[in-house]
């Protein structure tokens, strides 16, 4: 009887502590995306909203480590865990104030898309970035294809502009288009105006 449960026991422990890799790696993953943006909402209140949910699952991500394990394994696990619960949390934090005070506004301000043009399967949006009153305006080129129209777009970073304000995105060819602006080639990107576009953002 005792070998039964104890195997139920660690079926349940292994169980618990799937989900909880789970949702950790979801949320390393939202990071990821939040900072080197591949997958995109259409509307920029939801996509925040959705980010703020995903930084979050390391809360319920260590709640269920705790359950699976334990006393002295789960003290070790929430300890190292610890550092990923701040971080997730203060940027979680950070993009919430963001939301609430943006929620009511139609256009996104501190990234508004100010030039695009069309191509066959994708477009070209020229972005002005504007981080408040202690920052310039800035730019930065996308390439975007929807993957659910209207609601969800595959991007792809083709250039950055620091301090830039204004531009246009040049058809040149069906796979190639210029990029125009005022602005100063950002020093982590290479600088060029050209971009070879692909069929399916990254390939």
């Amino acid at each position: 009887m005792a070998t039964e449960l104890d195997a139920r026991a660690r079926r349940k422990s292994a169980r618990l502590t799937r989900w909880a890799v789970a949702l950790t790696l979801i949320s390393l993953l939202a990071l990821f995306n939040w900072r080197v943006p591949v997958l995109r909402l259409e509307d920029f209140r939801a996509n925040q909203l959705v980010l703020v949910v995903l930084l979050l699952l390391p809360i319920p991500a260590a709640v269920l480590f705790a359950a699976g394990l334990g006393s002295w394994r789960r003290a070790i696990v929430l300890a190292a865990l610890i550092p990923l619960l701040v971080l997730d949390s203060c940027n979680a934090l950070l993009v919430s104030l963001d939301l609430s005070t943006r929620f009511y506004e139609s256009v996104d301000h501190s990234f508004e898309p100010i030039a695009s043009s069309q191509f066959a399967s994708s477009r070209v949006v020229l972005y002005r970035t504007n981080c408040g009153a202690t920052c310039a305006f800035g730019l930065e080129a996308r390439q975007e294809r929807a993957v659910i129209p209207g609601f969800l777009n595959v991007v792809r970073v083709l250039g950055k502009w620091y301090p830039g304000s204004e531009g246009d995105v040049v058809r040149i060819n069906p796979r190639r288009a210029r990029v125009v602006t005022n602005g100063i080639p950002h020093s982590a990107i290479p600088e060029r105006s050209e971009f070879t576009l692909r069929p399916w953002i990254y390939f």
